[in-house]
């Protein structure tokens, strides 16, 4: 037989809720807790960067494909150099010769005015091509590692003419770069001002690049989104890749960065798809490796940079000598 409990007051009962919701936080109904600030949802549902676990992904993904990974960012490298100099600096070097061609072979003489004039315009359009093609080309394969390293990473990729589609559009690269070129701004203002606003400035808009790539933001949202998802994480950023960066110094100094750069890469795409809280794409769609084809890599990298320690060095000796 139920009991009957004497009816409260709206009063009394209000006071009992508000001792229940300060004694106990398990107290909290559904509707308190749809309350709970954006920022602090977004912690709760952000996973934990590991050192560990990056480091060993990157490691997984690269030897998955080593000659692969490390060696086509540098074939798009070589490729659109080529390319652009047999478009764009072929025809000036053609041009500078056959006016040289007219001026010995046909008119003989003292170079005149106007020749000096037509070799100095072509003098300038040569300098301004040569720089505009290696400005755009490291503009280019900047897109296209991180493109590249982003489909290793999420076992997407197809070719490397699908991957060079993607990222060889005018729209796409213009964007990459306006953002390249305001982060950067703005990480050397922030540095200029006692440098640790540029500390906090580069962490939190570190992904600004990753978001036009692969989200298509413009520049404008692609810092304000950055900016979204480093809120509350900057310290967990930093210390990462202190840990990181003090971890594989040592390893890249000795073996170089032939070997260190799809590392790097890789480890980047880590960071970037557990912020943005897409761990799901992460993926290796290989364990399998051949140890010969890792062993051979590396061992390149370690003579590449010893070569180019013995070159610094011999330089450093014979202008000593010189002086």
């Amino acid at each position: 037989m139920e009991t009957l409990l004497p009816e409260k007051s709206n009063h009394d009962l209000e006071e009992e809720l508000v001792e229940e919701n300060y004694s106990t936080g398990d107290n909290i109904s559904q509707d308190q807790k749809g309350e709970i600030t954006e920022d602090e949802t977004m912690m709760s549902d952000g996973k934990e960067l590991s050192v560990k676990e990056a480091l060993f992904f990157a490691w997984k993904v690269w030897r998955s494909r080593p000659w692969f990974v490390t060696f086509a960012p540098i074939l798009i490298f070589l490729v659109t150099t080529l390319a652009l100099v047999v478009v764009l600096i072929l025809p000036i070097v053609l041009g500078f010769a056959v006016m040289m061609f007219l001026k010995t072979v046909l008119t003989g003489g003292s170079p005149s005015m106007i020749f000096m004039l037509l070799a100095a315009i072509l003098t300038f359009l040569f300098s301004a091509t040569i720089l505009f093609v290696i400005f755009w080309v490291g503009t280019f394969v900047s897109a296209f590692q991180l493109m590249f390293s982003l489909e290793m990473a999420t076992g997407t990729f197809v070719s490397l003419k699908t991957t060079f589609k993607k990222v060889m559009n005018f729209s796409l690269i213009s964007r990459y770069l306006g953002g390249i070129m305001a982060y950067t701004f703005l990480f050397l203002i922030g540095l200029l001002l006692f440098v640790v606003p540029g500390i906090i400035w580069g962490i939190k808009y570190i992904f600004v690049p990753w978001l036009i790539l692969d989200k298509k933001l413009s520049i404008k949202e692609s810092f304000k989104v950055s900016a979204e998802m480093t809120q509350g994480r900057k310290k967990e950023l930093f210390i990462f890749w202190f840990f990181t960066g003090l971890i594989l110094l040592i390893p890249q100094l000795v073996i170089g960065n032939l070997l260190f750069t799809p590392i790097y890469l890789l480890i980047s795409t880590y960071v970037y798809l557990v912020v943005v809280r897409e761990t799901e794409r992460l993926n290796i769609s290989s364990l399998v490796y051949s140890k010969l084809a890792v062993g051979l890599i590396i061992l390149l990298s370690l003579i590449i940079n010893i070569l180019s320690w013995v070159i610094s060095f011999a330089s450093i000796f014979l202008g000593k000598n010189g002086g």
